[in-house]
């Protein structure tokens, strides 16, 4: 190797540590072809904007000179200060031992199954679906299956760099390092291949809640790099050669308030999975299997159906502000069988879900058409 690739390779490398995409060099002292040539066609351009050329370090395509790179990266001495404690984590804590049955609507699922099975650059996986549709549970029943780690994070838009990397917190006179969920990630899936596991997945529930500068701090767990750095102690965390992890996501659909669009550069990294509503009759069968007694009233659970599909459909016209989900139908009966009121099952899982903002008109219409459906005098 040159003694100016090798320059350029430690310059990567330092990107690497800072968990940059990219770096610049001056025009006149690389000749960009042979840059093309070494790091690939797609990752070395040229910008006359800044007269610079840049190395697009997700696009690097030359194996060998991933793999120079990141052996450097290994070699590098992070260990950090002896004055600084970091709180350690133990992967038996995320072990799932039980969840609630997860009813596959079509082949969701396996599909989400199989994409375990891929290496860690390609197995993170976007789940999109109307609230309601199990979308976590699902990916609770394949840990819970595997019997292997679930570390889930429960997005927002309050997030702070602290929640993803670490902080330091007050613990009498100590002063140690609190791991955020991304190394707490890594160090979990290094224990459990340790420990002969399968693998771990880290589930980012509701995505689209995390406002654009936050999710930029996902991008270097999701591809290639799979790595986290802590300038605060000096120690980047990165996954062992052969643990698993697979990160997923879940978000619903972007026209529902309070959500944000998922920038390009993060959603490039996920494959996509669409979790539709089930149809009417297996529907049916997945109430029934979480509350059995509604065998006992079938013709509540027609009329309860009926309601569940036209106010769907509504929300898709945009007649409604609020569509009926599998979990509303489910509390709704829940709520029918532990009280035997019906009324109040309606007050409490079904009428009060609708904006009361509505004009006062359009919200006694709703009322009026729900109690016509159960056959209530309105």
């Amino acid at each position: 190797m040159s003694e100016q690739f090798e320059n350029v390779d430690k310059l990567i490398l330092e990107a690497v540590r800072q968990n940059k995409l990219y770096i610049t060099l001056p025009v006149n002292n690389y000749p960009i072809e042979q840059l093309k040539s070494r790091y690939g066609q797609d990752a070395v351009i040229f910008s006359e904007k800044f007269n610079k050329i840049i190395i697009n370090l997700l696009k690097v395509q030359n194996e060998e000179v991933k793999l120079i790179i990141f052996k450097q990266f290994t070699q590098i001495q992070e260990t950090p200060s002896n004055d600084i404690k970091v709180l350690p984590v133990d992967y038996k804590e995320y072990i799932v031992n039980k969840v609630e049955e997860y009813v596959e609507v079509r082949n969701e699922y396996q599909t989400l199954k199989t994409f375990f099975e891929l290496d860690n650059e390609n197995n993170n996986i976007l789940i999109t679906g109307y609230k309601g549709t199990g979308k976590d549970l699902m990916i609770a029943n394949l840990a819970c299956e595997l019997n292997i780690p679930l570390i889930t994070v429960d997005c927002h838009e309050q997030m702070k760099r602290i929640d993803f990397i670490g902080r330091f917190i007050w613990t009498g006179s100590e002063t140690p390092y609190l791991l955020g969920f991304l190394p707490t990630a890594i160090e979990v899936a290094n224990q459990a291949y340790e420990a002969g596991l399968e693998g771990v997945i880290l589930n980012l529930s509701e995505l689209g809640s995390l406002p654009p500068r936050s999710q930029k701090l996902l991008n270097s767990m999701l591809d290639w790099r799979k790595s986290v750095f802590i300038p605060e102690i000096g120690r980047t965390y990165r996954l062992l050669n052969d643990a698993k992890l697979m990160i997923t996501a879940t978000q619903n659909p972007t026209f529902y308030a309070a959500s944000y669009e998922i920038n390009e550069d993060l959603k490039s990294r996920f494959a996509e999975i669409y979790v539709e509503y089930p149809p009417k009759t297996k529907e049916t069968r997945v109430i029934i299997s979480k509350v059995p007694e509604m065998t006992n009233h079938p013709d509540i659970l027609d009329k309860l159906m009926t309601l569940v599909l036209e106010t769907r459909k509504a929300f898709e016209g945009h007649q409604l502000s609020y569509p009926l989900s599998p979990r509303d139908a489910i509390k709704f009966c829940k709520v029918f069988i532990t009280t035997n009121n019906i009324e109040l099952a309606l007050q409490t899982t079904v009428i009060n879900r609708f904006d009361p903002r509505e004009q006062k008109e359009e919200l006694d219409l709703v009322k009026a058409r729900i109690f016509d459906i159960f056959g209530i005098k309105f």
